[in-house]
């Protein structure tokens, strides 16, 4: 029967999708967003896959760390900063790049020499609220950070969208005119742009974008979907029927018994639950994929198992796989039936999940996580 449950990684779909953020934004330089081990994909086969890029954006140290040793000459920009003086010391030995967002990183950053270089990115708040300086700071900001012994090279400048996702607001262009506005007169790379930025928001651009979601294959848009974005899923998520059962009309199934059979129905179980990271609140409807059939999903998702309504699907057997999110399943069309988003779909994938690297056009698989 093989695996009881796997992700395929394309990456022959992550290349096409990263050439699209090129051509979208024509002209910037690339920092791929590798958070949350590269959205779940991989940190270290996804950075190896897109070695091109001009710099990788990581929010750990430690992932920072393990990226590093393989990749000694990539720029590596630490996207919360630092924390103390502890991952301070640890950022100047492995060569990382800083985002300073607050005075306390300032203020340990004044205790280091020109012995310690280090290459700076000032974040501003221009309507997130989350993190960085207020935008009316940016003159003053500069002049601190300018000064420090340990700033090397020219000082970047970055923002981060609130709502980009959204073309029919306003609030990313008052968010672009704040942190133009903010940087007038003021040396320094500009980077604005997340994957919502680059399709819909072109002024955005600035010197450097910073994909993620739609690297992976997902829509940063709202109403839009991958396809008509130019992008192609790079993970599918699959499992295996491991046993099917027949089940009376009137008859409730699940925990709860939540979901009453509206008919005579056959019930396939998959191997596959929230233990995986599938969604626990996919509703009773959600689709899955059977022998290129969509198929609902039934009652409530367990720790390692799910109910399947086969009762449309001749043929169906154990040992089947069942496709949750991928090609021909988008994965946005399953977190809205779990009340979620794309990106928590794919970081939420345990890592008892084992992930097989291909190139679809064959399907061979040149890396699996699980050998």
């Amino acid at each position: 029967m093989g695996r009881r449950v796997w992700a395929k990684i394309d990456l022959n779909a992550l290349k096409q999708n990263y050439r699209v953020a090129k051509v979208a934004a024509s002209g910037a330089q690339i920092m791929i967003m590798l958070k949350s081990n590269a959205y779940g994909h991989g940190t270290v086969v996804v950075a190896s896959a897109l070695k091109d890029a001009d710099a990788f954006g990581i929010h750990c140290i430690h992932e920072a760390i393990k990226l590093r040793r393989i990749m000694p000459e990539k720029r590596i920009v630490l996207l919360s900063g630092v924390l103390d003086a502890t991952e301070l010391a640890l950022a100047v030995k492995y060569h990382l790049e800083l985002v300073v967002h607050r005075q306390g990183q300032l203020d340990l950053l004044k205790r280091l020499s020109k012995a310690s270089p280090l290459r700076l990115w000032i974040k501003i708040n221009t309507g997130m609220n989350r993190l960085g300086f207020p935008y009316g700071d940016a003159e003053s900001l500069y002049q601190q950070v300018a000064t420090l012994p340990c700033c090397h090279g020219p000082i970047h400048w970055m923002t981060h969208f609130a709502w980009a996702s959204n073309v029919a607001s306003t609030e990313t262009s008052r968010q672009i005119h704040r942190f133009h506005e903010a940087l007038i007169g003021l040396p320094g790379e500009r980077s604005l742009a997340n994957s919502a930025g680059i399709l819909a928001w072109p002024k955005s651009h600035g010197d450097w974008v910073r994909p993620g979601l739609m690297v992976y294959g997902a829509s940063p848009l709202d109403h839009r979907c991958a396809k008509e974005c130019g992008l192609r899923p790079v993970m599918s998520l699959y499992s295996r029927i491991v046993t099917i059962i027949s089940v009376k009309k009137g008859q409730r199934i699940g925990y709860s018994l939540s979901w009453q059979c509206y008919r005579d129905a056959i019930i396939g179980i998959a191997s596959i639950g929230y233990g995986d990271g599938y969604p626990r609140h996919a509703v009773s409807g959600t689709p899955v994929m059977v022998n290129g059939k969509r198929c609902p999903l039934v009652g409530r998702v367990s720790m390692d198992l799910i109910h399947i309504d086969l009762t449309d699907c001749k043929g169906a057997k154990v040992g089947d796989s069942v496709l949750l999110w991928g090609a021909n399943l988008p994965i946005e069309e399953i977190a809205r039936s779990a009340s979620t988003v794309a990106y928590e779909l794919m970081c939420q994938v345990s890592e008892r999940v084992p992930r097989q690297m291909v190139y679809n056009e064959s399907e061979e698989v040149i890396y699996d996580t699980a050998t």
